[in-house]
């Protein structure tokens, strides 16, 4: 038994000892780079056609992450570090509009005019056993809270500040929060209208 036919035994033992998923993440610095290294883990057998595999771009500098099968559940939460999780969450829902689309063409529907938070809010509508809070989740998600500088110096909440960037308002609270509060009922507007999300 080689290394790799191990490996894939004893994922298959801790997999129905588990039964939480798992998942091979196999990282590049560009998409052929990542396929390519997914390819090399289904040449030696660490990866089978019936595994959860997926290739992952690394756009960030520095070294890649390391390509690996990492198990989801709250005792392996440290498997994965933030960022990682950041571009896991994107590919899938980016393949999740993908198969939307194309199985809404399949059945004759149109979905040009939808752009792809539509068709993410279309899903979430569908398919979510939270839709509330799903939708919560995506509103907060597309209209990040931008850097404030709340705590500088100066009386009441919004508060002056000489700094460079709070003078040329990128993160002044008096100018900074309302935009983005503009921003973020803008978006509620125009995605889930009448939802009450946040009221």
């Amino acid at each position: 038994m080689n290394l790799a036919s191990l490996e894939r035994r004893l994922r298959e033992i801790e997999g129905r000892r588990s039964d939480e998923p798992t998942v091979y993440l196999a990282w590049g610095h560009t998409t052929a780079e990542a396929e390519a290294t997914l390819e090399r883990a289904k040449r030696t057998g660490a990866v089978t056609e019936k595994d959860e595999a997926v290739a992952l771009v690394w756009p960030d500098a520095g070294p890649v992450p390391l390509s690996r099968w990492v198990i989801f559940g709250r005792k392996h939460e440290d498997d994965l570090s933030d960022r990682e999780l950041e571009i896991l969450y994107e590919a899938n829902e980016a393949e999740a509009v993908r198969n939307e689309r194309e199985a809404a063409a399949e059945r004759g529907e149109d979905l040009s005019h939808l752009d792809d938070t539509d068709v993410r809010v279309r899903i979430i509508r569908r398919t979510s056993r939270d839709r509330v809070g799903d939708l919560r989740f995506l509103a907060v998600r597309e209209n990040p809270t931008p850097k404030i500088h709340w705590s500088a110096p100066g009386d009441g909440l919004m508060r002056p500040c000489g700094c460079p960037s709070c003078q040329a308002g990128e993160t002044s609270p008096r100018i900074a929060y309302p935009a983005h509060q503009a921003r973020f009922q803008a978006w509620l507007k125009r995605y889930v209208p009448g939802e009450g999300l946040f009221a």
